[in-house]
C-alpha cells in the first residue's frame, strides 16, 4: 500500500513531516467550511427547521409537553439546540452553525479514516470527495440532525478501527460513547451496526468481538430510550410516500446531484470490485456502509415508510471512502496530479447542485419577502391573519419578523401551538369577537390564485367578507398578502 504523497513540502513540512501531512489532511476540511459558509443564510428555514427553531426557544414545561406529544425522536437534538440557541441566538445563520461544525468535522474524519484504510493519498482525495457532493453542503446548511448523525457515524466506524485493533476498556467506551450519541441523533443510523457487525465478524473471533458486543449493548440504551418515547408517534412520518419514480431518483436525491452521484457510484464500485480480493474484511464495511441502510429502509415500506434519503446521508461517507481509493490508485500522468484532476472535474460537475442546493425550492412560500414588505407599511393597531392553522405560514413569518420593534397581532390565535403539543395553532372560537377592534388586518394565504378566502374556515371566511374589503393583494412565491380595512 503506497501511502506518499508526491507533493513539494514547504520547509516546515520538511523539519517535520507529521505537521507538513496534517495540514495535507486538513484541506478537505477546510474546503467544506468554505463552500458550508458561502450561503449559509441564503435560504429561508423551512418547515423542518422551524420546528428546530421553534422547540428550542420554548419554556422548559412548554418543550417537555411539545416533545410528549410530537417529534420525541428528535428530542436529544433539540435539548442540544436549545442550550446552543441560548449562548448563539437563533437568526437563521446561528441555527445552522451546529451542522457547519459537524459537516467539517464529517469531513476531516472520512479523510482520516479513507488513511487508515488505504493510506494518505486515499484518505485525501475521499475527503475531497465527500466536500464536492451537494448534499454535503446542502445538510451542513440546515438546522437539522443530519450532518451531526454523518459525522457520528463516521467517527463510530474510525473508534471501532481503533479499538478492534488494540482492545481496551476505554478504547470501547468511547465507541460506545459514539455510538450513544449517534443512534439517539437519529434512530435510523441504528443501521450503521449492519457495517459494524460485518466488519468484525469477518475478523478473529477473540475478546475484541465480546468488547464489541458490550459496547453495542451500551450504545443501543439511549437510542432505546428514544426509541420507546416515540412509539405512540408514528403518525409523524405518516405523509412519506416512496413511489416507484421516488425510488429511482433516491440516488440522485441521496446525492443531491444527477452530475456527481454517477462517477461516485462508478468510482466506488470499481474500489470495491478490486479490493474484494486483496482487502475483503475492509470493502465488506464500506460496501454494506454504503447500501445495506438502504437496502433495508426499502424492505421495510410494507411495515413503516422511511425510504427518505435524508435518513441515508450518513452513508455518503463510504461511498466517498471508496471512491477516494479508485481516485488515488490512478497512476496516468502523475500520481498526485492525476487525483487532483479527477477531483477537479467532479467539483466541477458538482457546481450546478451546488448552487441549487443553496437556493430556496420552489415549493417553499417567500415569506422572509413578506416579512420584509411589512416593517414601513405597520400601524400598531394592525393584526395578522393566517388562513388556517397550518404552522408553515405562522411560524414562518413570526420567525422572519425576528426582532421587529413593531408587529401585528395575530388576531385569531386562541391557543399557542405549544400549549396543544404540536407546532400547530389553535384559534378562537368566535371569529367575529376576535377581529372585532381591528381595522386594518394583514391576511397570509398559501392560495395565490382566486378567492383568498375559499380554503378558510366558514365561520373565520364569513368574518373577513363581510366585515372587511380588499385594500391591497400582493402575491409572493407560494404565498398571498392581502391587506383587509374594516368597511
Amino acid at each position: 500500500m503506497d501511502t506518499s504523497v508526491a507533493v513539494r513540502p514547504s520547509d516546515a513540512a520538511v523539519a517535520n513531516p507529521r505537521q507538513g501531512e496534517g495540514m495535507l489532511l486538513a484541506l478537505p476540511a477546510a474546503a467544506t467550511a468554505v463552500l458550508g459558509e458561502i450561503g449559509l443564510r441564503n435560504r429561508q428555514l423551512w418547515q423542518d427547521e422551524l420546528a428546530t427553531w421553534w422547540s428550542s426557544t420554548l419554556s422548559t414545561s412548554d418543550f417537555r409537553f411539545l416533545t410528549s406529544h410530537t417529534d420525541a425522536v428528535f428530542t436529544p437534538y433539540y435539548y442540544f439546540m436549545r442550550g446552543w440557541v441560548y449562548v448563539f441566538g437563533s437568526s437563521a445563520g446561528s441555527l445552522r452553525v451546529p451542522s457547519l461544525l459537524a459537516m467539517v468535522l464529517a469531513t476531516l474524519l472520512v479523510t482520516l479514516l479513507g488513511r487508515r484504510l488505504y493510506g494518505t493519498r486515499a484518505g485525501v482525495v475521499a475527503g475531497f470527495v465527500f466536500t464536492v457532493i451537494p448534499a454535503v453542503t446542502r445538510y451542513a446548511q440546515e438546522a437539522r440532525p443530519y450532518a451531526l448523525v454523518v459525522a457520528g457515524a463516521t467517527l463510530s466506524t474510525l473508534l471501532l478501527l481503533r479499538a478492534a485493533e488494540r482492545s481496551t476498556v476505554v478504547r470501547w467506551a468511547l465507541y460506545a460513547a459514539a455510538l450513544a450519541a449517534t443512534m439517539s441523533l437519529h434512530l435510523i443510523s441504528v443501521l450503521l451496526l449492519l457495517a459494524h457487525g460485518a466488519w468484525m465478524l469477518g475478523g478473529r473471533r477473540d475478546r475484541s468481538l465480546v468488547g464489541w458486543l458490550v459496547a453495542v449493548a451500551v450504545g443501543l440504551g439511549p437510542a432505546g430510550v428514544v426509541a420507546a418515547q416515540s412509539l405512540g408517534q408514528r403518525g409523524q412520518v405518516s405523509w412519506i410516500d416512496t413511489t416507484g419514480r421516488s425510488t429511482l431518483l433516491f440516488p440522485v436525491d441521496l446525492f443531491l446531484s444527477a452530475l456527481v452521484v454517477g462517477p461516485v457510484l462508478v468510482l466506488a464500485g470499481v474500489a470495491a470490485y478490486r479490493g474484494w480480493s486483496s482487502d475483503r474484511r475492509d470493502t465488506l464495511l464500506l460496501g454494506t456502509w454504503a447500501l445495506a441502510p438502504v437496502v433495508v429502509l426499502f424492505l421495510a415500506i410494507p411495515v413503516i415508510d422511511l425510504a427518505l434519503p435524508r435518513y441515508a446521508l450518513f452513508t455518503l461517507p463510504a461511498w466517498a471512502i471508496l471512491a477516494g481509493r479508485t481516485v488515488a490508485g490512478i497512476r496516468l500522468v502523475h500520481p498526485v496530479w492525476a487525483p487532483a484532476a479527477v477531483v477537479a472535474v467532479l467539483f466541477a460537475v458538482s457546481l450546478p447542485g451546488q448552487v441549487a442546493v443553496r437556493r430556496d425550492p420552489d415549493w417553499v412560500p417567500d415569506l422572509r419577502s413578506v416579512a420584509a414588505s411589512l416593517p414601513n407599511r405597520l400601524r400598531d393597531s394592525d393584526g395578522i391573519a393566517y388562513a388556517d392553522t397550518s404552522w408553515r405560514e405562522r411560524l414562518g413569518l413570526t420567525h422572519e419578523f425576528g426582532s421587529m420593534p413593531r408587529r401585528p397581532r395575530d388576531v385569531f390565535l386562541a391557543v399557542p401551538a405549544q400549549r396543544l403539543g404540536t407546532y400547530a395553532a389553535g384559534e378562537c372560537a368566535d371569529p367575529h369577537a376576535c377581529a372585532a377592534d381591528v381595522d386594518r388586518l394583514w391576511f397570509v394565504t398559501p392560495n395565490t390564485t382566486g378567492d383568498p378566502f375559499a380554503d378558510v374556515p366558514p365561520a373565520k371566511a364569513a368574518v373577513l367578507r363581510d366585515e372587511f374589503r380588499i385594500a391591497r393583494d400582493e402575491p409572493y412565491r407560494r404565498v398571498r398578502l392581502l391587506l383587509l380595512t374594516r368597511r
